[in-house]
């Protein structure tokens, strides 16, 4: 498995997945074999080797445009086909997350090198507090909304499932 020092990334992104088992020719592959498969990059996490990953950005315009970098080199070597942004611990306001997730999309957008996103939002006020800003100021971007439902009281019914993902 590769390791990384674990340090704030300023929007920099690197490949942090087994890299020797998980190449760009594993997910042409799977992409030819399954043209339905879409495979996405997953920015952010609860945490890696017991360390939450904490978005964090020293400012919006210098962390959009190293992430807009990073990401079109990663996107395109992996043949990725967009980014799901999956962060759990917050340092941002509201504001800063929503603007730094949102004009990434966009911006991956616009130049083409993605026509997807998705967010991984779960049961947790803070959590839910900023991707419903996100959603609120991006939702015309954002094509696929992945609520963790695990983080859900375990004796919802299917109709209260329903009714959480709608709220």
């Amino acid at each position: 498995m590769a390791t990384y020092p674990l340090f704030p990334t300023i929007g920099d992104f690197n490949v942090f997945w087994d890299s020797s088992n998980v190449s760009p020719a594993d997910v042409a592959t799977l992409k030819q074999e399954h043209p339905n498969v879409k495979v996405a990059l997953n920015l952010g996490s609860d945490s890696v080797v017991g360390n939450p990953v904490y978005f964090n950005p020293i400012s919006v315009d210098s962390s959009v445009a190293n992430a807009v970098s990073s990401l079109t080199t990663i996107i395109q070597d992996y043949h990725l086909c967009g980014p799901d942004a999956y962060y759990e611990h917050f340092k941002a306001d509201l504001t800063t997350f929503s603007d730094c997730i949102g004009k990434l999309i966009y911006k991956l957008k616009r130049n083409r090198v993605t026509s997807f996103a998705s967010i991984a939002p779960f049961d947790n006020s803070n959590v839910l507090s900023h991707y419903q800003a996100l959603w609120t100021d991006y939702r015309a971007a954002i094509n696929y909304v992945n609520l963790q439902f695990y983080a859900c009281d375990s004796e919802m019914l299917v109709v209260q499932l329903l009714d959480h993902y709608e709220a």
